[in-house]
C-alpha cells in the first residue's frame, strides 16, 4: 500500500504560492459552493477518473476533504496511477478555513498559470466540470488566457467532449476560432476526433471553417465521419450562398 505524505494547511498554501499545483477539493457540491480556496477544483465521482488519465504524472497534486481523513486514501489512489507527487491535507478542509483570507487565495490566483501555462479555467474544462467553469467565470477568470502550446479552455472542454463546458465558454466570449501552436482549432480537433456534438456547436456558434493548420489541413480535410463531412460542407455552402 503507497504512502500518502500529509501535510498541513500551512504548508499547502505555501506549496500554492511557490509551485504549480493541482489543488482538488473532495467535500459534496454544496460545501465547495458554500466556500473554497479560489485554486480549488472540485473533486467528484464523475471527473476522477478523467483527472486521473489525463493529468500529467509530474503535477504535484494536493487534495484536500471535511476533515482530512479521505483525502488520504484519495491522494493513495492517485499514487497508486504513477503520481509522483501527492499530499493530504491534513485537518481538512475545516483545518485550513481560517487561512482563506490570506494572500495566498487572492482573486488573482484565478488565471495563474501552472505548468505548462495551465489556468484553473482550462483544468475545470479538461476535466469536464461545467459547474466548476460556471463558478470560475462568475467569479472573472479571464476566458482570455492560452496555454504554453497556444490552447484556449474551449479546447480543453472540446477534449473532454463535454457539451456544458463549451456552452458556458462560447456564451463567455471566448475566440472559439483560437489557433494553437500547430494552427489547430478546437473545430479541426472535434472534425478529426469524430465528435459530432462538438463540431454542430461550434458551426452553429459561427466556427470558421476556413481555418488551417500548420500543415495545411482544414477540418473537412481531417473529419473522421461522414456526418461530420456533411455538417462542414453544409456550413461551407451556406457560406458561399451568402
Amino acid at each position: 500500500m503507497s504512502d500518502v505524505i500529509r501535510i498541513t494547511p500551512e504548508t499547502a498554501q505555501k506549496l500554492l504560492a511557490e509551485h504549480d499545483v493541482l489543488l482538488l477539493d473532495m467535500r459534496e457540491r454544496a460545501d465547495f459552493d458554500s466556500q473554497h480556496h479560489p485554486a480549488a477544483l472540485h473533486l467528484e465521482h464523475r471527473n476522477v477518473k478523467t483527472l486521473l488519465m489525463s493529468t500529467s504524472r509530474e503535477q504535484t497534486v494536493v487534495i484536500c476533504c471535511y476533515q482530512g481523513n479521505s483525502s488520504v486514501e484519495m491522494a493513495r489512489l492517485f499514487t497508486d496511477f504513477g503520481f509522483r507527487r501527492v499530499y493530504s491535507v491534513d485537518g481538512g478542509f475545516r483545518a485550513w478555513q481560517p487561512l482563506l483570507n490570506s494572500s495566498a487565495c487572492a482573486p488573482s490566483d484565478l488565471d495563474r498559470p501552472g505548468q505548462w501555462g495551465m489556468t484553473a479555467l482550462m483544468r475545470a474544462a479538461q476535466a469536464g466540470d461545467g459547474l466548476e467553469v460556471q463558478k470560475l467565470l462568475a467569479a472573472g477568470a479571464s476566458v482570455g488566457r492560452r496555454n504554453d502550446d497556444g490552447n484556449n479552455a474551449l479546447w480543453f472542454a472540446c477534449r473532454a467532449n463535454s457539451a456544458d463546458c463549451m456552452r458556458l465558454l462560447i456564451n463567455a466570449g471566448i475566440d472559439i476560432d483560437n489557433q494553437n501552436a500547430n494552427g489547430a482549432t478546437a473545430l479541426i480537433y472535434a472534425a478529426a476526433a469524430g465528435l459530432t456534438e462538438m463540431v454542430q456547436m461550434l458551426l452553429a456558434s459561427g466556427a470558421d471553417t476556413g481555418r488551417r493548420t500548420l500543415d495545411d489541413f482544414t477540418a473537412l480535410d481531417v473529419a473522421a465521419s461522414r456526418d461530420i463531412m456533411k455538417l462542414l460542407m453544409a456550413c461551407e455552402c451556406m457560406a458561399v450562398g451568402q
